[in-house]
This record gives structure tokens, sequence and C-alpha cells, in this order.
């Protein structure tokens, strides 16, 4: 076996920043105004995102790499490992978008499609006739809560359609491998068509 030594003090360090700045230009972080959840299990939770806007969204994300902790298969990569939902932040069922605002008497209405659900504010609780939310109020947690929940929906998005190390979502490279449009340094008037 043989070793590289590397010498290059200037290329080995990172920049040291916390969770909470690596998340800050995120969709999420940008937008979301207050984090409620409702305990299902251990591993699994239902999220209600109040955003800033008033629309709301809202789903059930289950945490699959501890629920299957014990599964042990040694024909599988660590690449495998990350396309394989057993070892994912999934989102069960539909992630439901919606309305929300605040009623005169300070309760919570939300609207998916023609459903209204109605939730009474009790202290950092939101509560209906089935389920009490919580108030997500700690700021790790709720870094942390943006960041899987930002992965299991891109994972639900495109992750899942991963078979067999191909990509079956018509959605993903649908100009083919290599090829579409990129931007550099995020600067959108200068695109790069790649062919």
């Amino acid at each position: 076996m043989n070793y590289l030594q590397f010498f290059h003090p200037e290329f080995s360090r990172s920049i040291d920043h916390s969770d909470k700045e690596r998340v800050s230009e995120e969709y999420y972080a940008k937008t979301v105004w207050k984090i409620y959840l409702y305990y299902i299990n251990p591993y699994t939770t239902k999220v209600l995102l109040l955003l800033r806007n008033g629309a709301v969204e809202a789903g059930v994300i289950v945490d699959n790499k501890h629920l299957n902790r014990n599964v042990f298969d040694s024909s599988l990569t660590q690449l495998d490992r990350h396309v394989d939902k057993r070892f994912q932040w999934t989102i069960k069922g539909v992630w439901l978008t919606g309305n929300w605002h605040e009623t005169e008497n300070g309760y919570i209405k939300i609207t998916v499609g023609n459903q209204d659900t109605v939730l009474i504010r009790k202290e950092d609780k939101l509560v209906d006739n089935e389920s009490i939310y919580y108030e997500l109020t700690h700021d790790k947690l709720h870094t942390y809560l943006l960041t899987i929940l930002t992965k299991a929906k891109n994972f639900k998005a495109s992750g899942s359609y991963c078979t067999n190390g191909s990509i079956t979502n018509p959605a993903i490279n649908s100009d083919g491998y290599g090829q579409g449009i990129v931007y550099k340094n995020f600067d959108y008037t200068n695109q790069i068509e790649l062919t």
C-alpha cells in the first residue's frame, strides 16, 4: 500500500460555520415562521410548517436510519445506502400544501384543497380534535429539522427514483446525462449550455 503525503495546509482547511449558517440560504430557513410537531412514534413525526407568506406545508417524516438500525447487508456499498430508503429520512405519503391564517379569536385556520382544519392555540401547542402539535422552539433542533426535511423532500423527489444505479425520474437529467443549462457562480444571467 502506498501512502500519499499532503503538505499544503492552505488546501487542507475548512471554513468554520454553524449549522444555522449552513442552511441560512435554504428555502425553509428563509420562509418558515413556526414549526409544530405531532409525535406519532419514536421514528415517525407529523410536521406542520407555517410559512411567513401564509402558506402551510405538512406531512409525516420517518427516521428509517434508526428504525432499521439492525439491518445489516454486507453487499450494500456506501452509495447504495444513500439511495436505499431504509437508511434515509423519508416522507410517508403525500406532502400537503395549502394556506393558513389566524382568525379573530386567535385560532389557526388551515386550508388544504377543500378541507379546512381549525387549530386552537394553547401556550406552545396547537390542538384539534385528534392531535396536539408542539411548537419547536429550540434553535438547534429547528435547524436540524429543516436540514432533515430538505433531505427527505429531495430524496422523495429524486433519490427514490434511483434503481439499480440508474435514474428513472424524467425530471432528473431530462436533457440527458451531462446536458442542460448550468449557471456560473449563481449568476442566472450567465447561462452555460452543456451538450
